[in-house]
């Protein structure tokens, strides 16, 4: 196990978390659970330090599409060290489709021992839940 990771029983199964775990090998992952975004409450879906290595992250933003009303915004943050390095915004449109592509995967890097923090928000006054998958390998 990398240097200044704490003990991982294997017998413990995985359950949604606002950290990453250490896999195995260079891999961390973590889901982050259900995160509830509303206008005026945006919802935390992770929020720790990353190991001392650094990671190629690959991140999979999804959301309750159907609870999204028209014209309606959604975004997710990345902010790692209190500095928002990528921002996404996605628009529903009265015809209730989206007027940009939702991305499917998000690649970033994360430097050794870095608070990494990933939200989102809406204007929404609908309770939204949304949920980001994380897979990091070591670099």
């Amino acid at each position: 196990m990398p240097e200044g990771v704490g003990y991982s029983n294997k017998q413990v199964i995985a359950a949604p978390s606002k950290d990453i775990t250490y896999i195995g090998g260079t891999t961390w992952a973590g889901w982050s659970g259900n995160g509830v975004a509303t206008s005026g409450t945006d919802a935390t879906l992770y929020d720790f330090k990353s190991p001392n290595r650094g990671l190629k992250a690959i991140a999979s933003f999804s959301f309750q599409e159907a609870n999204l009303s028209a014209n309606k915004l959604i975004g997710l943050v990345i902010n790692l060290n209190g500095v928002d390095m990528y921002k996404m915004i996605i628009k529903k449109s009265s015809d209730a489709g989206f007027t940009n592509l939702d991305s499917d995967q998000i690649g970033f890097v994360i430097p050794p021992l870095t608070t990494v923090l990933i939200t989102t928000t809406t204007d929404d006054t609908d309770n939204i839940a949304t949920y980001v998958n994380l897979v990091c390998e070591e670099v």
